[in-house]
């Protein structure tokens, strides 16, 4: 068989494959929710409503007649990922939804609103009808150890001004988290699974029933089974050490070897290499993170933590320091992947130079089965999942952090998508797969004293993935599946797809085939968060890798024409 029929013949098994892959990921994830979509559209209120409806509530029920008393009004999205984790993995949230979702949500808005005395008002807020679910006042000067405490059926009297039905609760043991003032009640009715609802009271200082809001609190939780509570605190605990060994570690190694290597093999490449993608990984990284802040904030608001300005600081000062590192880890990794590549198989032409003739057409290739790539992935993933789902038991939850409501700018969140697929291509799979091949052939030449063969060497290449990919799927632990490990077999697996891309169609194809896969996700994220406005944003996102190959394609084409060219 020529080498023209075998890359033709290629060429239709990838593309029925990304077509495979295309309906998989239709069907295992995108009808599902077209499906609930269908079934009952989902709105949910927008910050900014949340804040007018929170300066609205200040003044009508908190004594804020006057709007100079509230200094500030911020607003973030809560939720209690513990507890859906829980109905997820049980297959219970449609039980959840149909019992506490309307009065007592997992998901809520919660307006911090500063007043001029010092104190802080925090109204929780359903993110949907906008209804009161929960508040708390904290004045400056908290006095609860001295304060008397309250009879059980005093607080649910007060409650019961704040829209609390005393006849669906009744008194529960109090907890460590409870103040002597503070009274904990469980609900009548029947539990979801083996999860009950707890109401905590805690009336104002006068103890009035009419009017006064100072020192008082509603609120409620999930009290889960202990059991389930605790593996997910130890899986949580897993991933951090997992995270810190598997990932930091060795990408802090990587930029060592990176630099080493960049000048070891430098004469093979040029220390331009990479730089203007560093310098976006830099902006792009900064970027994402300073729009994530309020993400950040409301981890530490879900443990009745105050978010300062001192907070702010410090995260973004830490935030500028990873974008730096990931920035230099990018530039030196692409400068020594290249040298190492150019070297070790010179006519491979992995990563195409600029002002190669033929660039604008390559990079145009390369986002065109950069989609056909993303299709496989997609397909595979939720194959994946779905095994994992049936398999161990897999489920996900909630992140704070990673949502579009806790965005400042929901419309960046592609940014992500790009960064994450211009660096981890470059430091994973371009630089770390070249340094392990380097590697493990110059060992086998030792031990054999000669080259290997074509057959070993093809062998050995597949063995190189491995490490890579470990370290790429340790930085990955984090997010928030469970158990921990299912990310792990997730990305080692999708790994070698990608490995083999890169190998087989360049540098190029797979950042376009990362980029499109999370654009592609993160658009899905935007048209079903139900924020009016996402969706234009949801579009570009899935697009933006299709513009880019563009915009490359016709930037090169018109800069590179042949002056003696009639047509120039």
């Amino acid at each position: 068989m020529t080498t023209r029929r075998r890359s033709a013949k290629t060429e239709r098994i990838l593309r029925a494959s990304a077509l495979i892959g295309l309906l998989l990921f239709l069907l295992i994830q995108v009808f599902p929710i077209v499906r609930d979509f269908a079934k009952e559209p989902y709105r949910v209120l927008t910050r900014e409503e949340i804040r007018q409806r929170a300066e609205a509530l200040a003044v009508e029920r908190f004594g804020a007649d006057d709007p100079s008393r509230i200094v500030s009004i911020d607003v973030t999205y809560l939720s209690d990922s513990l507890a859906v984790g829980y109905f997820s993995k049980h297959g219970l949230l449609d039980d959840y939804d149909k019992t506490w979702d309307d009065q007592f949500p997992a998901d809520r808005y919660l307006a911090e609103l500063r007043l001029n005395d010092g104190s802080r008002l925090l109204l929780s807020f359903h993110m949907e009808s906008g209804n009161l679910v929960a508040w708390k006042h904290e004045p400056k000067n908290v006095e609860d150890g001295s304060a008397p405490s309250v009879r059980p059926e005093d607080a649910l009297s007060w409650a019961a001004n704040w829209g609390i039905r005393p006849d669906e609760w009744t008194p529960a043991a109090p907890t460590d988290r409870e103040t002597a003032r503070e009274q904990v009640f469980r609900h009548r009715g029947s539990p979801v699974g083996e999860a009950d609802l707890l109401l905590v009271v805690r009336p104002s200082a006068s103890g009035a029933a009419e009017g006064d809001f100072a020192g008082g609190k509603i609120a409620y939780r999930y009290e889960l089974p202990e059991a389930f509570a605790a593996e997910i605190r130890r899986q949580e605990k897993l991933a951090d050490r997992w995270m810190a060994l598997g990932s930091l570690l060795p990408q802090s190694m990587m930029l060592l070897l990176a630099i080493v290597y960049a000048f070891l093999y430098g004469k093979y490449s040029s220390f331009r290499r990479g730089l203007f993608l560093a310098v976006f990984a830099f902006f792009a990284y900064s970027a994402v993170m300073a729009n994530m802040l309020p993400g950040f904030g409301a981890e530490l608001l879900a443990e009745d933590l105050v978010v300062d300005d001192l907070v702010i600081f410090f995260t973004m000062v830490v935030s500028i320091l990873a974008s730096m590192f990931i920035a230099v880890l990018t530039y030196f990794s692409a400068v020594a992947g290249d040298g190492l590549w150019n070297r070790m198989d010179p006519g491979a032409r992995l990563w195409p130079r600029w002002h190669g003739a033929d660039y604008g057409e390559r990079v145009y290739d390369a986002m065109k089965r950069g989609y056909l790539g993303a299709f496989i992935l997609l397909g595979l993933q939720s194959g994946i999942f779905l095994a994992l789902r049936e398999g161990v038991g897999s489920f996900v939850t909630t992140d704070v952090t990673q949502t579009t409501y806790n965005m400042v700018y929901p419309w960046l969140f592609p940014l992500l998508g790009w960064w994450a697929a211009i660096s981890e291509e470059i430091q994973i799979r371009f630089f770390g797969i070249g340094i392990m091949r380097l590697w493990l052939i110059g060992l086998a030449a030792l031990l054999l004293r000669g080259a290997p063969s074509a057959r070993t060497a093809a062998v050995l290449t597949w063995l190189s993935m491995i490490p890579p990919n470990l370290v790429w799927a340790f930085g990955h632990v984090g997010y928030s599946i469970y158990p921990v490990y299912s990310r792990l077999i997730e990305l080692v697996l999708l790994g070698f797809v990608i490995g083999w891309f890169m190998l087989r169609y360049g540098l190029m194809t797979v950042i376009f085939a990362h980029a499109a896969l999370d654009g592609i996700l993160i658009g899905l994220q935007l048209l079903t968060d139900g924020m009016p406005g996402d969706e234009w944003a949801a579009a570009v996102s899935m697009a933006s890798p299709a513009l880019v190959g563009w915009a490359i394609f016709r930037l090169h084409r018109r800069l590179h024409r042949n002056p003696a060219d009639p047509a120039a």
